[in-house]
């Protein structure tokens, strides 16, 4: 697999985002949760959370989205 992520781990990304779960390939694959960082308020990162199932880099089948606001989804999703 030489350089590429494979198995459970975790990543950084430059917008501040982060992601904990599998990767397959290099790509997010399997399950595992990202944090979309949307703000700061007084100096702390706010993010939205989905949690759930991921193929090829997108979230696919059963998964929760919790927006910093306090709505959630819980449900199904296909390649968003």
């Amino acid at each position: 697999l030489g350089d590429k992520r494979h198995g459970h781990g975790e990543l950084l990304l430059p917008s501040g985002d982060i992601y904990k779960g599998q990767f397959v390939h290099d790509q997010l694959e399997g399950t595992g949760s990202r944090w979309y960082l949307q703000t700061m308020v007084d100096g702390k990162p706010r993010y939205d959370m989905y949690q759930g199932s991921w193929r090829r880099n997108l979230r696919n089948g059963k998964g929760r989205f919790e927006w910093h606001t306090g709505e959630v989804y819980d449900g199904d999703w296909v390649d968003d």
